[in-house]
């Protein structure tokens, strides 16, 4: 019964989506389980001074694991273990090791960050890369598509009152990578016709779980100093978050919020997927 409830704590305790309980050296939920774990405990070591031989098995056992279980804490202090980016081959890495070299470091998991903006970078060349969003306009036919100002081409997006809302991209990321994290990359060309302050207008990127929106970044075309009258370039990097479920997904599109009018044209998204994962 008591190795039931065990294994049934320990998977319901690891079952939330954010399972490692923030920068902690194991699961502090443990600790409620103590009292329970002390009957067992009590009777393996009763058990054991039976005989000699159970005692000195059980006991050298025990000092063995209290002794790892310090010198991890120990490890957890001095930042050589990780509170929340911890990996099976970065774990054996610095198994029993006292310091942690930058060649270790790079098995632990990647950093999510809510730092903004955020900067893709890739001059080792550890992602592959995909188109999956490419708009033009140019076969577009909706009622808010404008043929006199496209940039190097003849139609583009208009956006205003009425029509707030482009295009998007959403997909689920079960469809969009394997992988534990990925970069997204959206670019466009802005033409506001009126001052950008007027439109609010942004360029808009987040995860969608079960109707909640979740680490939802907006890039406000008027803090990015656009000027009216003249085509702009707005590209943005995003990071994905740490991604709950397979069919969360994945939102890219411009909002105007205002009442003024700005154009959209060449309106692209790039998917960088790492080629290793650890």
């Amino acid at each position: 019964m008591q190795h039931f409830f065990f294994v049934l704590n320990i998977y319901t305790l690891s079952s939330w989506e954010c399972w490692w309980y923030s920068v902690t050296y194991s699961q502090r939920p443990l600790v409620e389980m103590y009292q329970l774990l002390a009957l067992p405990l009590a009777c393996t070591v009763a058990w054991a001074l039976t005989s000699r031989l159970k005692s000195v098995i059980v006991f050298s056992a025990l000092t063995l694991l209290c002794t790892l279980n310090i010198f991890q804490i120990w490890q957890f202090m001095q930042g050589i273990i990780d509170g929340e980016r911890m990996t099976k081959t970065y774990y054996w890495r610095v198994f029993l090791k006292t310091t942690a070299t930058d060649e270790d470091r790079q098995y632990l998991e990647v950093s999510y960050t809510n730092d903004w903006p955020e900067y893709f970078n890739d001059k080792k060349n550890n992602y592959t890369r995909k188109e999956v969003l490419n708009l033009n306009f140019e076969k577009a036919t909706d009622k808010n598509i404008t043929d006199t100002i496209g940039y190097e081409s003849n139609k583009c997006l208009m956006l205003n009152s009425e029509f707030a809302f482009s295009p998007s991209y959403s997909q689920e990321y079960k469809n969009i990578s394997e992988k534990k994290h990925i970069w997204v990359r959206a670019t466009a060309k802005v033409f506001p016709i009126t001052d950008p302050k007027e439109s609010n207008a942004s360029l808009v990127l987040s995860f969608n779980s079960k109707g909640r929106m979740y680490k939802y970044k907006a890039t406000d075309i008027y803090e990015s100093g656009f000027k009216p009258g003249q085509w702009n370039t707005i590209t943005v990097d995003y990071m994905s978050p740490y991604v709950r479920h397979g069919y969360d997904k994945l939102d890219i599109y411009f909002w105007n919020m205002g009442s003024g009018i700005i154009l959209i044209d060449d309106f692209k998204a790039e998917i960088f997927e790492p080629i290793v994962e650890y």
